[in-house]
């Protein structure tokens, strides 16, 4: 009896250690390699986030009965300012001395930039590649809402609009969908949301400087020192450097966010009665504005330790804009109707959540994550965009503007 159980035992062990073999195996770095350009927040190109393992689509029993999204404009090839704060010194100083670097820099003796100075803020071709690209990620995301786009809004610089147009190529209406236009000057209560930096007199740029000129400071020591066997010797390795730092503000913008929330329109609004999918496209400043609101990048520390330190890199911090502002980086919010158990009948009854979407993954409300798929069930989102209201709801008196500036 033992011998026969060892008999069958054996051939039972042996096919179980078969089985459990990966395919492939890997050694502890999994092959990591590490990217750049998933490191160079607003001047990147896109590329989707990481997010948090959540499931892109639909949870079970949820159908996506609305979404609205806001999307910065495609890449660019310079912004004006950059390019002669930073961009055009560089390229002088590369240009005297060409053909004194060595080793790793070495390449930059036959580099030359692409950059033509009466492009500098054009969309670029691979841009509009890829504002086509995330519309056509979108279309198949919600192919039952595209074809109901019959608008989108940008406002009047040529790069949003280019990449609205390319971005709409991909959907069934394209040609016959409006992109309405509008500068500073319109900027109303149902707009502001998408140039609050604009709409906002104490909004200000400057907050951070003095703690990135320090970093830049205690950064650039060692890498010159790394670098200067391989450059001329006069060349300077310290020239100014742009962090592209976006300080969290708070502002009202749930306000607006709210607008869209419930979606029961008759076309009042302005946007076209059966239309349940709207994309606005914006500057990189305006998604951090959103983000902070939501708080979907906020800290999870709170135990007093400095987010963003000057003599190295918090790489556990939450407030990552490699993120969230690549080129066509954008923040979505779905409105979702799913079948629930009902607490007393046993019976299904349908409920109604929202979540919200960064760069093409779901993130959770810090705040509010009890619905499917780690969504904020409406009516506590409704509770949280209250509170907002009651704290910034008059837009004008936080901003302190000016009355000559109201809207």
């Amino acid at each position: 009896m033992l011998t026969i159980v060892a008999a069958v035992s054996l051939p039972a062990i042996a096919f179980a250690s078969v089985i459990q073999q990966p395919f492939n195996t890997f050694d502890h770095s999994q092959g990591y390699q590490f990217d750049p350009l998933l490191h160079l927040p607003g001047i990147s190109p896109y590329f989707d986030a990481v997010g948090f393992g959540l499931s892109h689509a639909a949870p079970d029993g949820c159908t996506v009965t609305a979404a609205s999204y806001l999307i910065r404009h495609a890449a660019i090839y310079a912004n004006d300012a950059e390019y002669e704060d930073y961009i055009k010194p560089f390229l002088y100083n590369l240009e005297k001395h060409r053909g004194g670097f060595s080793g790793p820099l070495e390449f930059l003796n036959k580099w030359y930039s692409p950059i033509e100075e009466d492009h500098l803020e054009d969309v670029t071709p691979s841009g509009k590649n890829d504002a086509r690209k995330v519309g056509q990620h979108l279309v198949k995301r919600y192919p039952h809402l595209a074809s109901s786009v019959k608008r989108v809004i940008a406002d009047t610089k040529a790069r949003t609009y280019d990449t609205a147009k390319a971005f709409l190529q991909e959907f069934p209406e394209d040609g016959n969908i409006e992109i309405s236009r509008f500068d500073k000057k319109e900027l109303n209560n149902g707009t502001r949301a998408l140039l609050p930096h604009k709409a906002c007199s104490k909004f200000s740029k400057f907050p951070g400087t003095d703690q990135q000129t320090e970093f830049v400071n205690n950064y650039s020591k060692e890498v010159s020192r790394r670098l200067r066997p391989y450059t001329p010797e006069d060349y300077e390795l310290a020239p100014k450097m742009s962090l592209h730092f976006n300080p969290p503000v708070a502002t009202n913008q749930l306000s607006e966010i709210d607008k869209h929330a419930d979606l029961s329109d008759d076309g009042s609004s302005g946007w076209p009665k059966d239309q349940r999918l709207f994309f606005y496209f914006t500057h990189r400043e305006v998604p951090p504005f959103v983000a902070t609101a939501l708080g979907i990048f906020n800290s999870s520390s709170h135990d007093g330790y400095d987010e963003f330190p000057t003599t190295h890199v918090n790489h556990v911090r939450a407030w990552r804009m490699s993120d969230l502002i690549p080129f066509l980086g954008h923040v979505g919010m779905e409105k979702m109707t799913c079948e629930r158990p009902a607490k007393k009948s046993g019976q299904t009854e349908k409920q109604d959540y929202v979540r919200f979407i960064a760069n093409t993954a779901p993130r959770p409300l810090p705040l509010c994550q009890s619905g499917p798929g780690a969504s904020c069930p409406f009516k506590e989102f409704k509770k949280i965009i209250s509170a907002g209201m009651e704290k910034y709801g008059d837009f004008d008196s936080v901003c302190k503007n000016e009355k000559e500036d109201e809207l």
